[in-house]
C-alpha cells in the first residue's frame, strides 16, 4: 500500500487529504510532522540510524520518533502511540513535553522536503535493551547531548546526521532548557 499524507499550507489549513507522500517529496509539500526527543536521566537522547535502502534518510541518524501527521492528530496522542508500536517506550502524552514548531525545508537526494515538525521531549530512563529496531531502523543507540551538539551543530556533520536546517540548533536549544 502506498503510503500517503496530509499537506498544508502555510497557515496550518489542510490543503490535500491523503496525497501521496512519494508526490509530497518531490513537489516539497509542506505536511507536518510529529518528532519525539527521548532523554535519559544522563542527559543522554535516543538516537536511530535509519536503513541503507531509505531513499531519503538511508544511513544517517536521526531522532528517535519520527511520524508523519494526519491533519487532525493530536500530535503528543500520534507520537506516544507510535513510539510504544514502534520501538517498545511508552509514554502517556500528557507527559511529553512540547519542545516547539518549526518549519523545515531541506533537499536530500531529489527530495524537497518540506516540513511543519511539532517537536517533543519524553523523558525515559528505560535500558536499550528494551528498546525494538523496526523495520525502518537499522540500530539505536543513547547519545550524550553534549556529543550531539558538538556533532550534529559545531562541526556539521551533515553526512553522518539528517540535517533540517535551523530546526537541529534551536530543538537542542529548547532540550537544554529541561536538563
Amino acid at each position: 500500500m502506498e503510503k500517503t499524507v496530509d499537506t498544508i499550507d502555510t497557515e496550518g489549513r489542510l490543503q490535500g487529504k491523503d496525497v501521496s507522500l512519494e508526490k509530497v517529496l518531490l513537489d516539497g509539500t509542506l505536511h507536518k510532522v510529529g518528532h519525539l526527543w527521548i532523554l535519559n536521566e544522563f542527559n543522554r537522547i535516543l538516537l536511530r540510524e535509519w536503513k541503507d535502502d531509505n531513499p531519503v534518510y538511508g544511513h544517517k541518524w536521526d531522532v528517535s520518533v519520527h511520524k508523519k501527521l494526519a491533519y487532525r492528530d493530536d500530535p503528543p496522542i500520534a507520537l506516544a502511540d507510535k513510539s510504544a508500536r514502534k520501538i517498545g517506550v511508552s509514554f502517556n502524552p500528557l507527559a511529553l513535553i512540547p519542545l516547539g514548531i518549526w518549519d523545515s525545508y531541506i533537499e536530500v537526494n531529489g527530495y524537497k522536503i518540506n516540513e511543519r515538525i511539532f517537536a517533543f521531549l519524553g523523558k525515559w530512563n528505560g535500558s536499550i535493551s528494551d528498546v525494538k529496531v523496526d523495520e525502518d531502523t537499522r540500530f539505536m543507540t543513547w547519545v550524550p547531548m553534549e556529543n550531539y551538539q558538538k556533532e550534529r551543530i559545531d562541526l556539521d556533520r551533515s553526512k553522518i546526521y539528517v540535517a533540517h536546517g535551523h530546526y537541529d540548533r534551536e530543538v537542542l536549544h529548547a532540550i537544554q532548557r529541561y536538563l
